[in-house]
């Protein structure tokens, strides 16, 4: 169903602030740059803002997806499209209705403004971080919270994760706040392992709670400490930036057409060189990953970035056709 995708991207505006205002009608409260009237159909006012028109944003929206021509169509046709658009709309109200929550039209015209630009690529993280939940709440950041088909309970800018809390998005967690992901946090910050934002640490500090700078690793009993380099031991400290670990010494990752098949390999990183993989199953060499249109193994040869194994043929990634459900802040 197409709500799935736009109704829970919850995010503030660009300006740090919820993303409009709000006020209380009946049983639903709705939201937009103006004052609304409780059913799917509102129209903001008081600003000069265009009304919301449903079936101008469901056209705007089925025209984006049907565009990409996607091989399994989730649609018949246009119309077939923006009848179960228009269906989700007033769904997506009535969920807000029933749980006491905010239904706010203007997210569904922001996202559907947004979708013929994306090309059928995935968002960028600004374009992402342009969508708002269609219904939210008024829970906080760590507050225990419920998702539903449209949103969730959390107030606007925030999403309910998989873990049931509230999580920021964007950037929007600050210091000692509740967190998942480093991408919740402020900058300057990341998720530390007691799961709140907080400071990274340099070299030589403690890791046991708080995450390592960038280019640091957390070893030697919880120590923020440099990797290793080329010839140095990699026993107990990985190894730097292309190098992989050796029969316990870094060495230069292998360039295309290297052996690749070779013994005392540890998991610090990969044998082969960035944009390489080690045909296991095959050559046993270095080789570029596959590309649309040629076979793939998930035990042995990759598809490259961008490109999905499905019958064990690579096939370009298509946002709207192979993403279009699933909850989009998680990728960012």
């Amino acid at each position: 169903m197409v709500l799935s995708l736009f109704a829970l991207g919850a995010c503030k505006s660009p300006g740090g602030g919820d993303a409009s205002a709000t006020e209380v009608t009946g049983n639903v409260t709705t939201t937009g740059t103006g004052t609304g009237t409780g059913t799917a159909t509102d129209t903001p006012t008081g600003t000069g803002a265009p009304a919301f028109d449903p079936q101008e944003a469901a056209e705007q929206i089925c025209g984006a997806v049907l565009a990409c021509e996607c091989a399994e169509p989730k649609y018949a046709d246009q119309a077939t499209c923006v009848t179960e658009t228009l269906a989700a709309f007033t769904e997506a109200e009535s969920v807000a209705a029933e749980n006491g929550l905010v239904f706010d039209s203007s997210c569904i015209d922001t996202l559907a403004a947004s979708y013929p630009t994306l090309g059928c690529a995935i968002p960028s993280p600004e374009v992402h971080c342009s969508w708002c939940a269609t219904v939210s709440g008024t829970r906080l950041v760590g507050e225990e919270c419920t998702s539903y088909d449209f949103g969730s309970d959390c107030a606007q800018g925030l999403v309910c994760s998989y873990g049931g809390r509230c999580i920021g998005r964007c950037g929007s967690t600050a210091q000692g706040e509740y967190c998942n992901f480093d991408r919740e946090c402020a900058d300057g910050l990341a998720c530390a392992k007691d799961e709140t934002c907080a400071p990274r640490v340099g070299a030589g500090e403690s890791c046991a709670n708080a995450r390592c700078a960038e280019g640091l690793l957390c070893a030697n009993g919880d120590i923020c400490v440099p990797p290793t380099g080329n010839g140095e031991s990699c026993a107990a400290i990985c190894c730097g930036e292309g190098l992989y670990c050796r029969n316990d010494v870094c060495a230069p990752q292998l360039a295309e057409g290297a052996s690749c098949k070779i013994q005392g390999v540890t998991t610090c990183a990969d044998t082969c060189s960035e944009g390489l993989q080690c045909d296991t199953s095959g050559s046993g060499k270095c080789v570029p990953f596959q590309q649309p249109g040629d076979s793939c193994d998930f035990f042995g040869l990759e598809c490259g970035p961008g490109v999905n194994c499905e019958d064990d043929v690579c096939v370009e990634f298509v946002y709207f056709c192979d993403r279009f459900t699933v909850h989009p802040w998680l990728e960012l």
